[in-house]
């Protein structure tokens, strides 16, 4: 069985670091620092569940809040779970929190190997940027709501 629950700020903390460490400190060797809460920014996180009775967290994401923007921050599936379209659930998860905050403006910075998967979710590409701390090529994606004229300069 499979849930997904969106928590906000804290909640739940001890399960999305752990995810976290696992996929970006251990396996993708990010700065720790990097994932820290901003003090003042209001944040979300769903988590997804597979097992009975909300069984083993392996996937979470990010919703970062700044005013009138959205940002999709560390979406990370615990490696034996992926494939699964666990991260497609996250992402479309914390776009739709963003919209019922009537929040248009959503932003996710990803590696070109990812932009297909949020291209099927509504995402257009913004602007391309080099990622010192990779070293790859990353698109910093805007999220494209076919009601709003907002994306129609963004190149798919």
């Amino acid at each position: 069985m499979v849930f997904a629950k969106l928590v906000s700020n804290e909640e739940r903390i001890s399960e999305v670091n752990d995810i976290l460490n696992e996929v970006f400190i251990e396996e993708l060797k990010f700065n720790q620092e990097d994932m820290f809460i901003k003090p003042g920014n209001k944040v979300y996180h769903a988590l997804v569940y597979e097992g009975l009775n909300e069984g083993k967290a392996v996937a979470v994401g990010r919703l970062e809040l700044n005013k009138d923007e959205a940002y999709i921050k560390y979406v990370a599936v615990r490696k034996e779970y992926r494939r699964k379209k666990y991260g497609d659930m996250i992402v479309r998860m914390l776009v739709d929190k963003a919209q019922s905050m009537s929040i248009d403006k959503i932003f996710v910075e990803v590696p070109k190997i990812l932009t297909d998967m949020f291209k099927k979710i509504g995402f257009k590409s913004y602007y391309e940027e080099k990622n010192s701390i990779l070293y790859q090529n990353y698109i910093i994606m805007r999220y494209c709501n076919k009601t709003l004229n907002c994306c129609k300069n963004i190149k798919n």
